[in-house]
């Protein structure tokens, strides 16, 4: 039998978490309300998969309370709140990062003009000095 205190987790703690979190909490904020940290309510998503379910609906349900608070409310600095937390609550649907892939032609590797080879005397001596400066923290 594994040592320390025992787990008070039960399955009804999946639905109180999703009540909690539909009324817009944060993981957070829910878990401490239930008297847990969130860790815990990560521990036991990976123990519970019924709990691992339960936290997935529970974070749907406060991206869908948010959301539905944003578009009911006026414009403004609540607007602006609202984007704020639903960018926390879901960045992989809200977020404003522009992903950019450079390649070089046709798609392919972009192409190096000169390698260290093709480097003359005073090429390869700057080179020397930045990389010296950049190893010693300057």
């Amino acid at each position: 039998m594994p040592a320390g205190r025992p787990s008070e987790y039960t399955p009804a703690l999946g639905n109180e978490l999703i009540e909690l979190m539909a009324t817009g909490l944060s993981l957070t904020a829910a878990a401490a309300s239930l008297g847990f940290h969130r860790d815990t309510m990560y521990d036991w998503s990976q123990k519970h998969p019924e709990f691992s379910d339960a936290l997935k609906l529970a974070k749907g349900k406060r991206v869908l309370k948010l959301e539905t608070d944003l578009l009911d409310a006026p414009d403004g600095p609540t607007v602006t709140s609202r984007i704020f937390a639903l960018k926390n609550a879901d960045p992989t649907e809200w977020r404003d990062r522009v992903q950019q892939e450079i390649t070089g032609k046709d798609g392919g590797p972009i192409e190096v003009a000169k390698t260290l080879a093709d480097l003359d005397d005073a090429e390869r001596e700057l080179l020397r000095q930045l990389v010296g400066k950049r190893a010693g923290g300057e």
